[in-house]
């Protein structure tokens, strides 16, 4: 719902948390007869958590910002620009419902089978007849106000760049993703502090959650184990916002064993205390 329509549909009093979030649009751009090229547009949503479990997602006048994947700097601002519209949009909130919204809960805290029986952290809306080249995510990235975070903590990964890897052969392609590729499911190009070209990591991703190991994949809104991957293959787990949710998943170990330089938990607590 936008925000004048919000009490309309809840009420205020039975509100006992929020979470913040992002709608994505993964758009397919025809460039010619040979060339596909995908952009990817967000604007944040916020979360009003209900008594009894149930989610209300609101959402402002904000314009969807286009997601720069080869430009670390421009992709920064994008973050902190996302950041402002967020914010703004609680407050916007806040005054419609003349309350003080609580701190946003931490994505990890959704992440158990009840939580997500509700509601999955990541939920794709029916695509549109006429529109099979444009998908339409929800996301709920809890503290977050974007699915990528920046943390400068991993810019020196070996992972972020094909040229490292290839001589050790644990380049997850044969080729640097110089340019937002369709092919590849990614518009985070290779020397990025955002992008991943790890072989063990993209496995992981890709892994296929099944009844037999549900249990050690932990709760998932999709079939595969990374959650993003209907509009992003390549993004850094480190500059996830769903990374702490995964690094609880006992099927992560195989990716996180690659991010050895900075233990998983030092990250997390250097995040949570920004």
């Amino acid at each position: 719902v936008f925000v004048d329509q919000i009490l309309f549909c809840i009420d205020p009093t039975l509100i006992v948390g929020m979470s913040f979030g992002v709608r994505v649009l993964h758009v397919v751009d025809v460039k010619s007869w040979d060339l596909q090229v995908p952009r990817v547009e967000v604007a944040p949503v916020l979360f009003l958590h209900a008594q009894g479990g149930g989610r209300l997602a609101v959402v402002g006048d904000s314009a969807d910002a286009v997601l720069p994947g080869a430009r670390p700097t421009k992709l920064r601002q994008h973050l902190k620009a996302v950041e402002r519209s967020a914010r703004r949009l609680r407050r916007e909130v806040e005054r419609i419902l003349a309350l003080r919204l609580p701190a946003p809960r931490p994505i990890s805290e959704a992440y158990s089978a009840v939580n997500f029986a509700l509601w999955p952290a990541v939920v794709e809306r029916r695509i549109v007849p006429g529109q099979h080249h444009v998908r339409r995510f929800i996301i709920e990235t809890g503290q977050h106000t974007h699915f990528i975070v920046d943390s400068a903590r991993y810019a020196g990964c070996p992972g972020h760049r094909f040229a490292d890897l290839a001589p050790k052969r644990r380049n997850a392609l044969g080729f640097a993703v110089s340019a937002p590729s369709i092919e590849e499911m990614t518009v985070l190009t290779d020397d990025s502090p955002f992008h991943c070209a790890d072989n063990a990591v993209r496995r992981v991703k890709a892994g296929n959650v099944t009844p037999d190991n549900r249990e050690r994949c932990g709760p998932r809104s999709t079939a595969v184990f990374c959650e993003i991957a209907g509009f992003e293959h390549h993004l850094c787990c480190r500059t996830c916002a769903f990374e702490l949710a995964c690094a609880k998943a006992k099927c992560f170990a195989g990716a996180g064993r690659r991010c050895v330089s900075v233990p998983l938990t030092v990250g997390a607590k250097s995040r949570r205390g920004r």
